[in-house]
């Protein structure tokens, strides 16, 4: 391919970082970064080769696991283009925060022991390495405006209340944060470099508690629906769900559990735009069931837009004795025309 026209494009874009035994931490780096391409053009020389360089910016820097590729296409004498790409990792740090995933809902007054640690790229955890520890809480500022047809309308604004920010000493292993909620509301933990502005590792979590709660504990849903939220994703039959439902005012709560009928339903007053409610879940609920909430507002306050909110959302439930495990273990990389072993193993009989 001597003497032949050739482009090359180069792009970046984030890959997720999961070390191997880490699979239960979270090391995505928050950051509002945007990677653009760049675009090469040229004539290969009379060996058919050709030689070009990108540059990675610095300001990559602290932004966790990216993957570079670069896509190269060679014209031949007709025009057609002949491609080949090639990927490649960018560590853009050395040192990897992780969070170990906990439950994302909690009572007020309890203490949290959030789990931390940092590993270098081969996801090795290391020793006497300093990490930045943030706890932010948010704050819900929810006006009513009149807009240009002199309807009202509700618009909720986002403060963010910096409550902790602390350096930490991690070890290799047994690193905790520990943090206690005094008041109702979303809060968000997050673990970076000390020297680091720009990227972070983080995860939200809500808290709850009766007496607690605030009117700018959590944000109003403006189109008059009902927020929902659960302290899991999959229930075990036995297992009790708390739920938390978030108001756009207070009111009157209707809430019912419902299947192919209506199983139960309860009537309760909102704190602060707000509710916590708490439901066993039994076989019988298997595979799921769904709870619903109508919020009826107080004759009262004529200027404000909604009289009535809705929310619904589905609440799932197992129950492992009827789940049979499965494991599958096989080489990641096979050549064609040779045989593999291939391990199944699951219960016995």
């Amino acid at each position: 391919a001597a003497n032949r026209k050739y482009e090359s494009e180069f792009s970046i874009e984030r890959q997720a970082f999961k070390p191997k035994g880490l699979e239960d931490y979270i090391f995505e780096v928050n950051s509002k970064a945007q990677f653009g391409n760049s675009r090469k053009e040229g004539t290969t020389d009379e060996q058919g080769k050709a030689a070009f360089k990108y540059n990675i910016q610095s300001t990559y820097e602290n932004m966790g696991l990216l993957k570079g590729r670069i896509l190269t296409t060679v014209f031949d004498e007709s025009g057609r283009p002949v491609s080949k790409a090639k990927e490649f990792d960018i560590f853009t740090q050395s040192v990897f925060y992780g969070i170990k995933q906990f439950d994302s809902y909690t009572s007020t007054r309890k203490e949290l022991q959030i789990p931390i640690i940092a590993v270098n790229q081969d996801g090795q955890a290391l020793d006497q390495t300093l990490s930045n520890i943030k706890i932010i809480k948010y704050e819900w500022r929810t006006v009513m405006e009149r807009n240009g047809s002199r309807r009202y309308n509700y618009r909720s604004q986002k403060d963010e209340k910096v409550l902790i920010d602390k350096n930490l000493n991690l070890h290799k292993e047994n690193n905790f944060f520990s943090f206690t909620p005094n008041r109702s509301g979303e809060y968000e933990i997050r673990i970076s470099h000390p020297d680091s502005k720009k990227g972070y590792v983080s995860q939200k979590f809500y808290a709850y508690g009766w007496g607690d709660t605030e009117s700018t504990a959590f944000e109003v849903n403006t189109e008059g629906q009902i927020d929902i939220v659960l302290d899991k994703k999959i229930y075990q039959a036995g297992e009790t769900a708390k739920i938390l439902l978030k108001t756009p005012f207070e009111g009157r709560l209707l809430v019912t559990m419902e299947s192919d009928e209506v199983i139960s339903h309860l009537y309760f007053d909102t704190d602060k735009k707000s509710k916590e409610i708490s439901w066993k879940v039994t076989k019988a609920n298997i595979p799921n069931i769904y709870i619903t909430a109508t919020l009826i507002r107080p004759m009262g306050g004529k200027h404000l837009p909604l009289t009535v909110a809705h929310g619904f959302a589905p609440i799932l439930v197992e129950d492992k004795a009827t789940k049979l495990p499965i494991s599958i273990e096989a080489p990641n990389l096979v050549r064609s025309s040779t045989k593999q072993t291939i391990k199944i193993q699951s219960d016995p009989n």
